[in-house]
């Protein structure tokens, strides 16, 4: 096994997720150090000095028209079009910088789950609430993903979340917590 870390070229240690592109490369979000891009032999960069909103990044997300989006923590949304970096941030309607993970919706729609403020989604330009305060019984989404029949599943604190299809959000499950 080869180990790829700070000291050999990743931008930190600490990777919170990861990414494979249809070239091959390997996309690492950082604790602290912003994007890495990992070839065959080289790394390509992103953090502050590119214009990335924070080095704290929490999600990566391609979406089928080749645009590389990244959740960071404190810096809100980033896009890569394969030239330049854009921003979205409160301007754009996040009412949260703190980006938690992406998904990519049946429409094509990015989803972006908050820490403090739900599900909202990039609609062109402005980013809008899909599950906003008080629909769950947190507003701290963990993690979104679409499944194979186009289903929308969140995790939170309190548990995972399905929507069936009907726009309205279901606890999966019992609302006890297992015990440890």
């Amino acid at each position: 096994m080869t180990v790829i870390a700070e000291a050999n070229g990743l931008g930190h240690d600490l990777v919170r997720c990861i990414h494979q592109d249809r070239s091959g490369g390997i996309w690492a979000g950082t604790g602290f150090g912003g994007l890495s891009k990992f070839t065959s032999d080289a790394f390509i960069y992103f953090n502050e000095r590119d214009g990335l909103p924070s080095r704290i990044v929490s999600g990566i997300l391609r979406t089928a028209d080749g645009l590389i989006y990244m959740a960071t923590i404190g810096g809100g949304l980033a896009m890569w079009d394969g030239v330049e970096l854009h921003t979205y941030g409160r301007a754009e309607g996040l009412p949260s910088l703190f980006v938690t993970c992406l998904a990519e919706d049946e429409e094509g729609y990015l989803l972006l789950g908050t820490a403090l403020h739900g599900m909202h989604r990039l609609r062109g330009e402005r980013i809008e609430p899909v599950l906003s305060v008080g629909v769950l019984e947190t507003d701290r989404i963990h993690a979104i993903r679409r499944d194979a029949e186009g289903r929308i599943w969140v995790g939170t604190a309190s548990g995972l979340h399905l929507d069936p299809g009907s726009g309205k959000y279901q606890l999966i499950g019992s609302r006890q917590r297992a015990v440890h």
